[in-house]
């Protein structure tokens, strides 16, 4: 877990520190090495957001970092 998660894990109720994971996790990018990651995994949060953007994000596969578009996974 990242500081941001390990902070607001500490001062959140439980129940909010699951339901923002369980967002996190659905929100994905994919990288040209053919992998799929979540915000979650790359140590990010994501919760009661819409839209497609795009962020600077680092594979955790293969360690390529650019800008990736992020899509919501059902």
């Amino acid at each position: 877990m990242s500081r941001v998660q390990k902070f607001l894990g500490a001062i959140l109720p439980s129940s909010w520190m699951a339901a923002m994971e369980a967002d996190s996790r659905r929100w994905v990018f994919d990288c040209d090495c053919g992998q799929s990651a979540s915000i979650w995994d790359i140590g990010g949060i994501r919760s009661k957001a819409a839209g497609s953007p795009r962020k600077w994000v680092k594979c955790p596969h293969c360690g390529q970092s650019t800008w990736r578009p992020l899509r919501w996974a059902k």
